[in-house]
């Protein structure tokens, strides 16, 4: 009995060393990225929260190879990541960024063949300028915070970390 244990003991001990090394073998971050700090972003329209919102975080002093976003859960709320070739981790680089949101609308099949070569130009035409005007309607976002480089949402990002909270309401 006592001989079983042991040798039971043994094979977790030996799955356990296994897991611990696999878990401990995660990609390294790059050598140029800055200290990371945790950043959390809240997106609602007047207290109502939007979910499905992608929100990317651009360095105002200038950025390398780095991808830093967070998308919204139903509550409204992101947890912003930074994602380096095949590193990735919650929390960016600690600086100023200015924040820009993305929402994804989705166009009506019948709305989504502008490429078809079936098509003649003026077709292509009218369907584009129809999918614009559909996107246009159902736009929940202020044009202005969709924009990159006009976007007046902006975020210091401290050691400590940030928070940002997002009433869409306000640039309506």
């Amino acid at each position: 009995m006592i001989m079983r244990i042991k040798t039971i003991t043994m094979k977790y001990s030996v799955l356990l060393i296994v897991v611990l090394f696999l878990v401990g073998c995660g990609k390294a971050p790059p050598a140029d990225l800055p200290p990371s700090a945790p950043c959390k972003v809240k997106v609602h329209d007047n207290g109502k929260p939007l979910g499905n919102i992608s929100v990317s975080f651009r360095r105002i002093e200038g950025q390398a190879g780095w991808s830093l976003n967070a998308q919204t859960g139903t509550d409204g709320t992101a947890v912003a990541q930074t994602i380096a070739g095949s590193f990735s981790a919650k929390g960016i680089p600690t600086g100023t960024y200015r924040v820009a949101l993305r929402e994804r609308i989705e166009v009506p099949e019948e709305l989504q063949n502008v490429d078809d070569p079936a098509l003649s130009e003026k077709q292509r035409a009218d369907l584009a300028a129809r999918q614009m005007k559909y996107i246009a309607e159902h736009r929940t976002l202020p044009e202005i915070l969709c924009d990159p480089s006009r976007t007046p949402l902006e975020l210091n990002v401290t050691d400590s970390g940030a928070e940002l909270d997002i009433d869409i309401a306000r640039f309506k």
